[in-house]
């Protein structure tokens, strides 16, 4: 409750005649405003009681208002007051909003406005409302009420505060525009400036990784520091072989200080020597896929003018020449400022865009993990994440700074959970990454094959990042694995990897997996479209400040100066705009709120939905695209709608996207309409897009299954789909299959069948036909009950 007393409002009866209505304008028109400021909702509503009015009965108001519309509070006061009054001299008391679809939430509950820049047509009612009631000495009496279900407490009484806030400097703000008016007070900026963000702390700045390597490999030469199958790499040999690679480049490519080197290989004992080695020549590594189409490929060398990309023909011939090569440590005059590493990402034009980080930025990210999880000479880690993606970075360096030891595994174990215990298991590891879906697949293999924890218990730290982390998969971590450590990361490729930590094992209030806060030496600011600081408990923009910020990216600066702008609250540095929202919760620690563009992370994977869009354009048959993320079962899709007046087979667009896109960016499912709906202000109506539960499959097509073996796979796959009624000729990916649930299915169908089929066998044959097949031409091995996961059969 507010209490606005007589003596408080001098300004409020100055600016509004005094009487009660027209002071009830005013609070309105505040509530609203920070409606807005604090995105609690685009709805509310409000409720006037006791008002001297000639009806003398209690009246609903109804608003329609858009704040990007207005210039000044006084603007959208004027705007409030026209409304009321337009209201209160309707005969029948109300509105035509035309398609506006209002709906309270109880009878004593009113819809009122919708604001903000992108409102669609039909209005969601915002469980938020206000009652205004007149006392006899001439003041108010507010009331807020919230529906606890959808709001926190502390949101709550933040918004309370800062309304008190606006009414006290009333006065001074009723000029402002409403866009550049800051509401945060001078303490709340000093808590968030000075004390959340106080991460300043000395690192070795001016240190390369080469540098920190070496001295580590002096320090413990003959110690083990890389597993791979049955070989065991000391530190040494690690660093001779990068030297003798170092050489090869520059005597068989003279390649040198500043150049970019691409790296095309799948996970090998020689990953290790080849990265350091390219470093260690001055030069910065950029991973390719091996799995992208020669598109992609083509694009990331003209991108980068790479002299070479080492492939496996490129590396067998290093291999063979390697004893021509001195094993000494090389003499190349390069620093801390000079780049480490290239990483593409999904970019919005159709092409991906490189991102350019140099030693020092990798320096602190490293510095601070090892502050913060220490590493022994006894912790081994997994390479398990596609080095690719900028996870990667910290499993293949971490380690080798710190005197510890990385275990790479050949390649697809990362997708099998019961590989993966095995690996766990056979190499004693202690340190692993997940993103939290494939977390998931992970946890419920252990559920439901209990008798495997055994083989975890080297397991100590597990991390998880790339996505948000549900409080369900939390939850679950803890009942299975309770003695290990989880820690939630946070981190765009254009911040080094990660920004802001969260140790899951502190149960958080606020009924949320915060990213937590902030690194060493880096500064994480939430703010308004104007770049004003919002305070805790309103969802603002997050923008990221730091020695992690990159340089940019490469070969495009127009995009470089629009992502990487000036930092307002530190001189002369730069901060990075994530796209993403986010609040400060009281604590300090940060709630992730999602995207506020088109710009989304799926199983960990960040893709811009415009370069898929792009790439669908750029086939002859389609005229207009959408691309969207929805939920399909409970899980996160892509669609993509079209309009074509020729294309009808939904496996040739697939079939073409690979040659232009990675294969996590093809969406699962295409869906051809006549033409886009829109709303009456002329965009896009998504609530108006077919329904992909309708669209999943062609059901003319449908082929049912006969044999006892066809009624079990096809079990298998209606359970881990989440469809009924599947056909034999079904395509696996039509219905909406990713990788991840391909590897539920595989572990299931080899747990209940005894089957075994390698994930590129079940890309080749994705229907339960071909698959069925598939088994008729291996060998069936039927294992015994009481025969361990981890036993030897001997067939």
């Amino acid at each position: 409750n507010i209490v606005v007393e007589k003596k408080n409002l001098l300004y409020l009866d100055k600016i509004t005649e005094g009487n009660a209505l027209s002071k009830f304008v005013v609070l309105a028109a505040i509530y609203i405003l920070l409606l807005e400021k604090f995105k609690l909702g685009y709805n509310g509503t409000l409720k006037i009681s006791n008002l001297p009015f000639e009806e003398k009965r209690q009246v609903p108001i109804l608003f329609s208002l858009r704040l990007n519309d207005l210039g000044t509070i006084k603007e959208l006061i004027v705007s409030v007051r026209n409304q009321v009054h337009q209201y209160l001299n309707n005969d029948n008391g109300s509105f035509d909003y035309g398609e506006n679809d209002f709906n309270g939430d109880s009878q004593n509950s009113y819809p009122i406005f919708g604001v903000g820049n992108d409102v669609d047509s039909k209005l969601v009612t915002c469980s938020i409302s206000m009652n205004y009631e007149a006392k006899s000495d001439g003041g108010l009496h507010v009331s807020l009420f919230f529906e606890k279900k959808r709001f926190r407490n502390f949101e709550i009484s933040a918004f309370l505060k800062y309304f008190k806030t606006c009414l006290r400097n009333l006065e001074e703000i009723v000029e402002k525009n409403i866009d550049k008016l800051s509401i945060i007070t001078k303490s709340d900026e000093k808590q968030i400036l000075d004390v959340f963000n106080s991460t300043k702390i000395s690192y070795p700045k001016s240190s390369t990784v080469v540098d920190l390597f070496e001295k580590q490999v002096k320090s413990t030469p003959d110690e083990i520091a890389v597993l791979y199958q049955e070989k065991q790499i000391t530190y040494r040999e690690l660093n001779d072989q990068a030297n003798q690679f170092a050489r090869y480049l520059q005597s068989a490519y003279g390649i040198e200080k500043g150049n970019l080197v691409c790296i095309k290989l799948d996970r090998n004992e020689y990953l290790m020597p080849v990265i350091y080695g390219i470093l260690k020549c001055g030069a910065a590594y950029v991973p390719i896929s091996t799995e992208y189409p020669k598109q992609r490929v083509d694009y990331i060398l003209n991108d980068t003018k790479s002299k070479v990309i080492i492939d496996d023909v490129k590396l067998n011939t290093f291999i063979n020449e390697c004893s021509s090569f001195g094993k000494e440590n090389l003499d190349v005059d390069f620093t801390s400022e000079d780049l480490c590493y290239v990483i593409y990402t999904s970019g919005t034009t159709g092409n991906p865009k490189g991102v350019m980080i140099p030693h020092h930025a990798l320096i602190n990210r490293l510095s601070w993990m090892q502050k913060a999880y220490p590493l022994t000479q006894e912790d081994i880690l997994i390479q398990k994440t596609t080095y690719t993606f900028d996870v990667s970075v910290w499993e293949i360096f971490w380690w080798s700074l710190y005197g510890a030891k990385l275990l790479i595994p050949q390649v697809n174990v990362e997708k099998n959970p019961a590989d993966l215990v095995q690996n766990i298991l056979q190499n004693k590891v202690s340190v692993i990454h997940f993103v939290p879906s494939m977390l998931s697949v992970f946890l419920n293999h252990i559920k439901n094959n209990p008798n495997e924890k055994e083989a975890l218990i080297s397991l100590k730290q597990v991390f998880v990042s790339g996505e948000a982390l549900k409080v369900s998969q939390r939850n679950l971590f803890y009942q299975e694995l309770p003695e290990v450590s989880l820690m939630n990361l946070y981190g765009p490729t254009e911040a080094t990897i990660d920004v802001s930590y969260y140790d899951c094992k502190v149960e958080s209030e606020y009924d949320c997996i915060p990213i937590g806060k902030p690194i060493d030496n880096t500064s994480l600011y939430i703010l308004d479209n104007q770049l004003n600081l919002l305070p805790v408990g309103a969802t603002g923009r997050l923008f990221i400040g730091g020695v992690g910020v990159a340089r940019g990216y490469i070969n495009k600066a127009e995009l470089t100066q629009q992502k990487f702008i000036a930092n307002p609250f530190v001189e002369n540095e730069k901060m990075y705009d994530t796209g993403d929202l986010a609040c400060w919760l009281p604590d300090g620690n940060i709630d992730f709120k999602g995207r506020n563009d088109h710009q989304v992370k799926l199983r960990g994977f960040r893709i811009e939905l415009g370069e898929i869009e792009h790439a669908l354009l750029k086939l002859s048959d389609i005229d207009e695209v959408v691309v969207l993320v929805t939920q399909f079962n409970e899980k996160p899709v892509l669609v993509a709608y079209f309009v074509s007046t020729m294309m009808e087979e939904k496996t040739d667009l697939r079939a073409q996207l690979k040659l232009q896109l990675p294969e996590y960016m093809i969406p699962n499912f295409f869906i051809k309409i006549k033409s886009f709906p829109l709303t009456h202000n002329g965009k896009l109506d998504r609530k108006a897009l077919p329904d992909i539960e309708v669209h999943f499959r062609d059901k003319q097509n449908f082929v049912a299954p006969e044999s006892d073996l066809e009624k079990e796979v096809v079990s298998i796959w209606e359970e881990v789909l989440g469809i009924k009624g599947i056909g034999v000729s079904d395509n696996f990916f039509d219905l909406g299959g990713h990788s991840l649930l391909m590897t539920e299915i595989i572990n299931r169908i080899n747990k209940k069948l005894s089957y075994d089929i390698a994930v590129k066998e079940f890309i080749s044959a994705p229907t339960v036909k071909s698959m069925i097949q598939h088994f008729k031409t291996s060998k069936h091995t039927a294992i015994p009950n009481s025969v361990s996961d981890f036993d030897e059969v001997i067939i």
